[in-house]
């Protein structure tokens, strides 16, 4: 290989970072025009793989050999201590602001994100569809430094292993062979396991082993012509714009990484080697040098560290005091606030400055207790108190373990599989059968219906699927990362063998927050009616329920907690219930065309006056969640939904 490129200090590579963590902290804002932020994590990846290969090479070159032992000691120097701060603070505060069971969910991550792990824990915990809570774990954003560590564990030896060989093979062809086969293990790997693909640190390599090969090759081709400069600034323009483009036009429902990524991170490699073909660090012709850019990107590290607890902690207080524009500002100004303090403070000592000098015995043995000291809190805010059972540890774990009986049994496989697995309730011998064909929102009804439909005369039989919607309308999934596929295959077997029960009544109930047009609902609606109406004498379907905003289990737990009790004005939602009235109303027009179809709007049940809450005004909790209704609510209103299904009192085969 050519005499190693010397990379020294580059404000275009500074500016590049900034615009990374920009990206992902308006993408983790919520600002939907931005909703392609988490493009900026692949960024950081390909100038890993840049700034790390050129350190390696540049110390092979020098030496023979590579220092293992110095480099990983330069890692932990350079990233450990605010980690430990960030994390320590944020399990802090939580734990102060949040009921316990609530900071027991929030911290989960607590000690894989101690320990670079955190990829590992999210990409293989089972997931439980009705713990929404466990989507704001304050250290999620950790994974990419878990990849990022377990990708400085193997590359050194990677390189030294293809060094050794370059003789043989070409060092820039063993990079691309490794770059293209991940690539292709990526897009694969998404196909199949879209959440595992996007945490896991194998289908990340070709991320970073682009960003060598920008290096190695830049150090093979020198600026030496007056054509350098227009081939550059070509470069760095083109690799902005599909940067940009990937930020605009990606969004959650995209399926990612696979090849989409390449995208941001072709742009990310155009961007560094523009600057390697510069003459002069000092040329700034797409403006990534901009000093304020500069700036920020001195103190990515410290701000995309920051960012997320911050967000969260306001989003968990959100319901209190703040509106969406308040918040946003409120977060960005802490962001930056706490950025430059332990930027200043931590960072650059350890890194720079004095606390560069401590002895690595010293070191390793302070970050070991410090990482000692966060697994303890871990343990501390997991641990359940002696003789208390976790469902009765506090007035939130048991509003959210308010759900009814139909959880006990295996109705519902959410997206495991498509299989149809009934639940019957009441006399197999009942001359009347109601069904139930629901999602979760549907099914939360459960124990009202069992008033009416479980009895000696009528047997109820649930079929439930989790986020399957009663629509005949393919949608994307985001927390499985791809088309949710199973539920089309279930809902339609479902319709195929409901004859099977010769129900005399169905109800169908779903959501109305899926991401559907107002066409897409009716014509959706309607292809499942006209396949169930000759089935059924009777079709009642339960529109969406308001959803409540903000987390009511926690919003009346803190309330408890800060001041013993809640007041009639406390965890009023200032979210509008139009939308759910809307989909009601395409609903009704979907059924003016079955004799047999009615609709029922739960929105004034739910919500008096279109005002919801998380506890009514007698006392009784209305939300598990931020969507979900406990079951003590539902049976409260059973009388009241009961006027709205047909009259089974003389029903009979």
């Amino acid at each position: 290989m050519a005499k190693p490129l010397s990379i020294g200090f580059r404000p275009d590579i500074q500016g590049l970072r900034a615009i990374a963590v920009i990206l992902v902290i308006l993408a983790h804002l919520g600002l939907p025009w931005v909703a392609g932020g988490f493009v900026g994590v692949d960024i950081f990846f390909v100038l890993s793989g840049f700034l790390i290969t050129g350190l390696l090479l540049t110390e092979h070159q020098a030496t023979n050999t590579i220092a293992l032992g110095a480099f990983y000691l330069r890692r932990l120097r350079r990233l450990l201590p605010v980690l430990i701060v960030v994390i320590l603070t944020s399990a802090a505060v939580v734990a102060w602001l949040m009921p316990k069971a609530d900071s027991q969910i929030i911290l989960g991550s607590l000690p894989f994100a101690a320990s670079w792990t955190s990829n590992l824990f999210f990409a293989l915990r089972q997931q439980d569809y009705f713990n929404e809570l466990a989507e704001k774990d304050v250290f999620v954003h950790t994974w990419s430094l878990g990849v990022e560590e377990q990708f400085y564990l193997f590359w050194p030896l990677l390189l030294l292993a293809a060094i050794a060989v370059a003789h043989k093979i070409q060092l820039q062809r063993t990079l691309l062979l490794v770059a293209v086969a991940s690539f292709i293990g990526c897009i694969a790997w998404t196909y199949w396991q879209p959440i595992s693909a996007f945490y896991m640190m194998p289908a990340r390599i070709w991320q970073f082993a682009l960003g060598a090969l920008v290096y190695v090759f830049a150090s093979q081709i020198r600026p030496h012509n007056s054509h350098s400069t227009l081939v550059s600034t070509s470069l760095a323009a083109l690799g902005l714009l599909l940067i940009l483009a990937s930020a605009l036009l990606l969004d959650q429902q995209s399926v990612y990484p696979g090849y989409l990524a390449l995208l941001p991170s072709g742009g990310a490699a155009m961007v560094i080697l523009s600057g390697c073909l510069r003459h002069s660090s000092n040329q700034n012709p797409t403006g990534l040098a901009n000093p304020i850019l500069v700036w920020l990107g001195d103190r990515s590290y410290s701000l995309y560290l920051w960012h997320w607890p911050v967000i969260t902690v306001i989003e968990l207080l959100e319901y209190k005091w703040l509106n969406g524009a308040i918040s946003v500002c409120l977060a960005i100004t802490i962001t930056v606030a706490l950025s430059v303090i332990s930027y200043q403070f931590i960072e650059l000592p350890f890194w720079k400055q004095k606390l560069k000098k401590l002895p690595a015995k010293t070191f390793l043995l302070g970050t070991g207790a410090s990482v000692a000291l966060a697994l303890a809190v871990s343990f501390h805010v997991q641990r359940v108190p002696t003789g208390v059972s976790k469902p009765t540890m506090d007035v939130t774990a048991s509003i959210r373990n308010d759900f009814p009986i139909l959880y006990r049994y295996s109705c519902d496989a959410w997206y495991h599989h498509a299989k149809v697995e009934p639940c019957i309730f009441g006399p197999n011998t009942a001359p009347n059968t109601a069904v139930l064909i629901a999602d979760s929102i549907g099914a939360q009804w459960f124990s009202a219906l069992t008033n009416q439909y479980v009895n000696e005369q009528w047997r109820l039989v649930v079929l439930t699927k989790s986020a399957c919607s009663m629509v005949d309308e393919d949608y994307f999934y985001p927390r499985i990362g791809k088309i949710y596929e199973i539920c089309t295959q279930w809902r339609n077997a479902v319709i195929d063998q409901i004859d099977v029960f010769k129900p005399n009544i169905i109800i169908l109930g779903g959501s109305a927050t899926y991401d559907y047009s107002a066409k897409q609902w009716l014509d959706g609606s309607k292809r499942v009616l006209d396949r169930l109406s000759s089935k059924t004498e009777k079709i009642v379907i339960i529109s969406g329920a308001p959803t409540l905003g903000f987390d009511g289990p926690s919003c009346i737990g803190q309330h408890i907690k800060t001041k013993q009790q809640i007041d009639n004005g406390d965890c009023i939602s200032d979210k509008s219930v139009d939308k759910f009235v809307q989909v009601a109303n395409i609903l009704h027009q979907a059924a003016k065309e079955f004799t047999n179809v009615s609709v029922f709007n739960p929105v004034e049940l739910v919500c008096p006056n279109g005002q919801c809450r998380a506890i009514t005004s007698t006392g009784i909790p209305v939300y598990r969640d931020s969507q979900h209704l406990t079951d003590t609510f539902v049976k409260s209103v059973a009388k009241d939904l009961a006027e709205y299904l047909p009259n089974t009192t003389n029903s009979s085969n």
